[in-house]
């Protein structure tokens, strides 16, 4: 979303695209929504619960697992690195001649 509109969406609601049949991710065991919050123009946090804390691999991320979580409630802190995703540039439109 970010690269292709140079925003974050107001929610997660505004990702779901009928014509391309995806729809933003659910609680798999309750089918809650996930908590979304935008924080600043770059920022958001994503919330979840969680009934089981991830297994620590230190092997397995040797650059960090930044998504490990414990039990309960967690929130992720995000923010948008334009290095790594830059916004696309939108084509000229065609004028006619």
């Amino acid at each position: 979303y970010w690269q292709q509109k140079g925003s974050l969406p107001a929610n997660l609601e505004v990702l779901n695209d009928p014509i391309s049949s995806f729809m933003s991710p659910r609680d798999p065991q309750t089918g809650e929504a996930y908590e979304y919050h935008l924080v600043s123009a770059k920022g958001f946090q994503l919330c979840a619960v969680f009934n089981k804390a991830t297994v620590a691999y230190p092997d397995a991320y040797p650059f960090g697992n930044s998504w490990q979580h414990g039990a309960g409630r967690v929130c992720f802190d995000r923010t948008i690195d334009q290095a790594l995703y830059p916004v696309n540039a939108k084509p000229e439109p065609v004028r006619p001649i």
